[in-house]
């Protein structure tokens, strides 16, 4: 057997179905040279199996088991730590890849040897595996250059399920933090842009599903608004960085709060029923940017709904609509392009 190219690292805790899934989209690549290790952060329960059934077949799937659970971030870290190949990709759990993944990649890194990554569109779908949106919708395809990157990635964010890795990421900036919680992905991706060329495709490579038990959907308010304004203070305190693109990072600041408060409340207070959730997005909006009108009309719905059944559902369906009708007019008019990527999502059993 020819050596492995990549390594695809998956970490993984108590979920392993959706690992099983998983790791069949890594072994369904047209690009064959490649290795996935499986990070177990103690899940005590048939994960071990699972993954052992599938080894079995295929000696390309690799497990390793921590003694004791040392945190999500941390067992990024140490799957990141053992690569030896000269790619590597990351992927959750719960998400999977598209089967020309690996293949478009390395013949586009092949081509544009200057890339340190190649990111191509990860599209969002929720649990009825409807078109939600894409990661890079925002996103211009082609190569992007530091520093004009780093500002990219804090204004549009990189999802990197889609992404493969030069293993000359990880000698040149790092590890993931830690100390940023969830937001430690945004960061490897800024510290990433802010010294190296990136490719960004917009084809589509990988899946990504928001479900209720999804981490990234159920982040803690404070801890995220704090972790990236954390990220921003970093950046403010870089002096070799440019005053023009660190005012450009600072004027994004008020609209990402805006942004997350807003998006907080129509998840969590309007479809949730949580009344608490509207003290802290109160408390924050005025902590970090005082009076401003989206977030704080997304506040008053979302008091309201709270103390009105009807209303509420009401709301629910009216939110359900408009993003459904929104969905069909992109999607009309951008009929020709999904319906490439229609041909490239193969949503495994």
């Amino acid at each position: 057997m020819d050596k492995p190219l990549i390594t695809t690292i998956i970490p993984t805790y108590r979920r392993p179905k959706l690992l099983e899934r998983a790791i069949r989209s890594v072994l369904s690549q047209t690009y064959a040279h490649f290795q996935v290790c499986v990070y177990d952060n103690a899940s005590g329960d048939e994960t071990a199996a699972v993954v052992a059934t599938i080894a079995k077949a295929d000696s390309r799937v690799k497990y390793y088991c921590h003694p004791h659970n040392i945190g999500g971030i941390q067992n990024f870290n140490y799957g990141m730590q053992q690569v030896a190949t000269p790619y590597f990709s990351l992927l959750a759990d719960d998400n999977i890849l598209l089967p020309h993944f690996f293949e478009e990649a390395l013949e586009t890194l092949n081509r544009f040897p200057e890339a340190i990554l190649f990111a191509g569109q990860t599209i969002f779908i929720n649990e009825k595996e409807q078109r939600l949106g894409g990661a890079l919708d925002h996103w211009m395809p082609g190569l992007v250059s530091p520093p004009n990157g780093l500002v990219q990635v804090w204004e549009k964010s990189l999802n990197w399920e889609g992404v493969l890795f030069s293993a000359e990421a990880i000698r040149s900036v790092g590890w993931l933090d830690p100390t940023l919680g969830g937001s430690a992905d945004q960061d490897f991706m800024m510290r990433l842009a802010r010294r190296h060329v990136m490719y960004i495709s917009k084809r589509p490579c990988a899946l990504f599903f928001c479900h209720n038990n999804s981490w990234s959907i159920n982040r803690d308010l404070r801890e995220h608004i704090s972790s990236n304004k954390k990220i921003l203070q970093r950046w403010l305190a870089d002096e070799e960085l440019s005053e023009t693109i660190k005012a450009q990072m600072q004027q994004r600041w008020e609209v990402f709060v805006k942004k997350t408060i807003s998006n907080y409340l129509c998840i969590k207070s309007i479809f949730g029923g949580n009344k608490e959730t509207i003290r802290i997005a109160s408390e924050l909006m005025n902590k970090e940017i005082g009076f401003a009108y989206v977030p704080l009309r997304a506040i008053m719905i979302a008091r309201l709904a709270n103390y009105n059944v009807l209303l509420k559902r009401f709301l629910v369906t009216a939110i359900y609509w408009y993003l459904h009708l929104k969905d069909r007019l992109i999607f009309f008019k951008h009929r020709k392009k999904y319906e490439v990527q229609k041909c490239s999502i193969i949503i495994l059993p």
